[in-house]
């Protein structure tokens, strides 16, 4: 059961950390080319960066990006788990902010 919860997980970081990171890049790209846009875009990019930074400190706390046993471990104690929680409600939080 651990190692279900463990692959959704590693899922879930995936999509947050890689996605925004893409989206990320894609917008400072995109302030460079558009100057008239450059100030939103930028807010926009930072605020993609951050959560993408959630990404990675959850895989921190679990040990790693792998699927092994120690994340599995990791992902099964309470503290951790409670930890990620707040990781994913602050990633929540900058998708759903104010972007402009």
């Amino acid at each position: 059961m651990v190692f279900e919860r463990l692959m959704c997980m590693t899922d879930a970081l995936t999509m947050i950390g890689e996605g925004r990171y893409y989206a990320h890049k894609w917008t400072e790209e995109m302030a460079e080319q558009f100057p008239c846009a450059a100030g939103p875009l930028r807010h926009a990019s930072g605020k993609l960066k951050k959560a993408h930074d959630c990404a990675w400190e959850m895989w921190a706390l679990l040990g790693g990006m792998g699927m092994g046993e120690r994340q599995a471990r990791n992902l099964a104690r309470r503290d951790i788990r409670d930890t990620c929680i707040s990781q994913i409600k602050k990633a929540r939080e900058l998708d759903i902010g104010n972007w402009i």
